[in-house]
């Protein structure tokens, strides 16, 4: 980064190092000037380089903001109301279903509905479900369309491995995707039956992530494994945002939960990548090894779960590998067929249909579909109308 810039008009500016930029600017045009218990608060830094041409957000002379300012807001109400009383233009972390209808209508307030990409997952215990019958069994107990009636009243869609947000990767129908989202209690008791348990699971324990948000959907989920299996289900909360993310125990030990409830379903991104951020989750290299399956390809006491985890790394290796587009879709497409197949690491519930961004009538360009990609507040264009 060390050197010169040659501009257009043959100009020449410096390119400054990461080591020889001012204490709290990162590697963008802001400078963090405050981080307290209150919030943070940037400001617009003069020196950054220039954007020559302007294009694709950015503007020659950098942001048209000076500042932004981040507050923390600890309760969901007393955030929508400052929200609604003007003293916020962003409004993030919302209940969709919950504010759309207050908000709509308000002249100071902008609602912009997109697709939906977030995740609602139950992840698996391998110890414990590492027969796939008891995972299929579990796959058949949701009564999706139920919970799409219960939790996504401003719509719900079934989900997939790979992110609906990447339709040029993700090519299966919600017709499709129905034939392995399908509640049938009498198949899953008789899977249930059938399968083998190393470890008895008498009564299913649901550990809840971000309990704050997520608490409907295990409270649904469990009451639907009752009724479908007829066996004990209980959900119990714990105090993490990324609990899956832990180092797992010794290769074989059962977990001290059965289901693991993450993800709201709501809102989502992605980068481009088929990875995110949908299939990281089931893949044996990453969350489906850690997390869920421990399916540690070179020792386990569970054979069937380490030949799976190989059979799934080899599909995911030769995707990765492939450059013709469209064979790489086909490969992907067999991918999830085989997850859904197998009901492999992850039983994936139905996602909100769209998300809505809330900002204020007043911040303009600020590029929705930005926000599905992480570029959303470095976008430079974006400015204020009464400003």
């Amino acid at each position: 980064l060390e050197g010169t810039y040659a501009a257009p008009d043959r100009r020449r500016e410096d390119v400054y190092s990461v080591q020889d930029l001012p204490f709290g600017s990162g590697s963008g045009p802001y400078v963090l000037t405050r981080r307290d218990e209150t919030g943070t608060r940037v400001e617009r830094w003069p020196d950054y380089h220039r954007h020559i041409p302007a294009d694709d957000g950015f503007v020659e002379a950098g942001p048209y903001i000076d500042a932004w300012e981040t507050r923390i807001i600890p309760e969901h109400v007393a955030a929508k109301a400052a929200f609604l009383a003007g003293d916020l233009d962003v409004y993030d972390g919302w209940r969709a279903w919950d504010d759309v209808a207050e908000f709509e209508g308000q002249d100071h307030i902008s609602i912009v509905e997109t697709p939906g990409g977030g995740f609602s997952n139950l992840g698996m215990d391998g110890a414990k479900f590492h027969d796939r019958r008891a995972r299929q069994a579990l796959q058949k107990a949701i009564d999706y369309e139920g919970f799409i009636e219960a939790i996504r009243p401003l719509g719900g869609r079934y989900a997939a491995p790979i992110s609906n947000l990447l339709p040029h990767f993700q090519q299966l129908t919600q017709e499709q995707l129905r034939e392995w989202f399908r509640y049938d209690p009498a198949e899953s008791r008789a899977l249930w039956a059938a399968a083998n348990f190393e470890v008895p699971v008498d009564s299913i324990d649901v550990r809840l992530t971000n309990a704050t948000w997520t608490s409907e959907i295990g409270e649904f989920a469990a009451q639907s494994l009752r009724g479908a299996l007829g066996v004990g289900a209980d959900v119990w909360s714990v105090d993490s945002t990324c609990h899956w993310c832990v180092p797992p125990p010794p290769t074989g030990d059962p977990k001290e939960w059965d289901l693991l409830s993450y993800g709201a379903g709501e809102g989502g991104w992605t980068t481009g990548i088929p990875h995110e951020s949908h299939l990281v989750h089931f893949d044996p290299r990453a969350y489906g090894r850690t997390a869920f399956n421990h399916s540690d390809l070179l020792a386990t006491v569970h054979p069937e779960i380490a030949a799976d985890a190989r059979t799934l790394t080899g599909m995911l290796e030769a995707q990765e590998q492939e450059i013709d587009f469209d064979v790489r879709v086909e490969l992907l497409t067999d991918i999830q067929r085989w997850i859904l197949d197998n009901a492999w690491c992850v039983l994936q519930l139905p996602a909100s249909a769209v998300q809505h961004y809330a900002v204020s009538s007043r911040l303009r360009d600020f590029a929705p579909e930005d926000w599905l990609n992480w570029y959303a507040l470095r976008r430079e264009s974006m400015w204020l109308a009464d400003a």
